[in-house]
């Protein structure tokens, strides 16, 4: 076809159309070739990615077991302090200083709520057994702001899925507590949360696991995100309670027995419920040290650092137990 060649072209209406068709340049076939180049390298990008995501080992962070935990390839998180020899061992130390403040205890409030659902309440079923557990969330929470406008927020069912070099982690947290200032989309912000908590019914092996799999999703999000910090856990059936964190070279350390929560002659006389608080109380209290987001003041990278050191001081086996208090004693 030569330069400036008039085509003809009949409509179905039999109405007749002239056009002008343009001759190719070389620039045109310069474009045509690199877009097909681009188009090719594309679809090459997108058949390398399946082919990677295809053979990597899936895992629902509801099935996770302590092997998927420790996989070079995976996690990559340091179990030593939570294995049976270290089940009943405080690797992870409640700070003196908080342990002896007489004014952290449970709000009348919580002491008055958990009296009434005890009292009309089944726990046979975990939904039952959630509702004691929301009652000291949200009462810690709230009890923790002081009056004044939180910025830490619990949000529920949490995707909190993580990809390694050869592991798909895929799941949600039962709560995940964090930065309230992202409280309309917390799946895309996963990175501002710094609890990861699992409620059971039951307190199977297999929960230990998964609650320590969905901690160390945790850390990697944030690691990704540029943020070094320990991250926590807490792994409660509403009867016992069990503390964790993780530092920022996958140790994980736990809070040793499981703290049996009993009301005793009354809720605010429990010791296990005094315990708890406090270990919630100190949780809370450390998101706000270490990230920006949950703090109520200015922090410097050179303050978050000095604050992760003071913290992490109260992980690993060298201290002693502290509390004072046989966690699966009845009182």
């Amino acid at each position: 076809m030569t330069s400036g060649e008039v085509i003809k072209i009949s409509k179905k209406d039999n109405s007749v159309k002239y056009i002008k068709k343009e001759p190719v340049t070389t620039t045109d076939i310069f474009n045509f070739q690199k877009i097909e180049n681009e188009l090719e390298e594309t679809e090459k990008g997108i058949l390398k990615k399946e082919n990677i995501n295809k053979k990597k080992k899936k895992v629902k962070l509801s099935k996770a077991t302590f092997k998927d935990c420790e996989r070079d390839d995976g996690l990559h998180l340091n179990l030593q302090y939570v294995t049976e020899e270290y089940e009943d061992i405080t690797t992870l130390h409640l700070p003196m200083e908080i342990q002896e403040r007489k004014d952290l205890v449970p709000t009348k409030l919580l002491c008055d709520y958990l009296e009434m659902l005890e009292s009309v309440w089944v726990f046979n079923h975990e939904f039952m057994c959630r509702s004691k557990i929301d009652a000291i969330f949200a009462c810690a929470l709230r009890s923790h702001a002081n009056g004044q406008k939180s910025k830490l927020r619990a949000f529920g069912e949490v995707n909190n899925s993580c990809e390694t070099a050869g592991v798909s982690y895929r799941g949600f947290v039962d709560y995940m507590i964090g930065s309230g200032q992202f409280k309309d989309s917390p799946a895309s912000k996963i990175d501002s949360f710094i609890i990861a908590v699992e409620a059971k019914r039951e307190w199977p092996d297999q929960a230990v696991a998964q609650v320590i799999t969905e901690a160390g999703c945790l850390l990697k999000n944030r690691l990704k995100a540029g943020k070094k910090t320990p991250v926590f856990a807490i792994l409660t059936n509403s009867r016992f309670f069990k503390f964790y964190a993780i530092d920022i070279k996958g140790v994980v350390y736990s809070s040793g027995s499981e703290i049996k929560l009993v009301k005793g002659k009354s809720w605010e006389s429990s010791k296990s419920l005094k315990l708890i608080w406090k270990w919630l109380y100190w949780f809370f209290n450390s998101m706000k040290l270490i990230s920006p987001r949950c703090s109520t003041t200015e922090l410097s990278d050179e303050r978050i650092n000095e604050n992760i050191e003071a913290i992490s001081k109260h992980f690993g086996s060298e201290q002693s137990d502290q509390d004072g208090f046989d966690r699966v004693s009845t009182e």
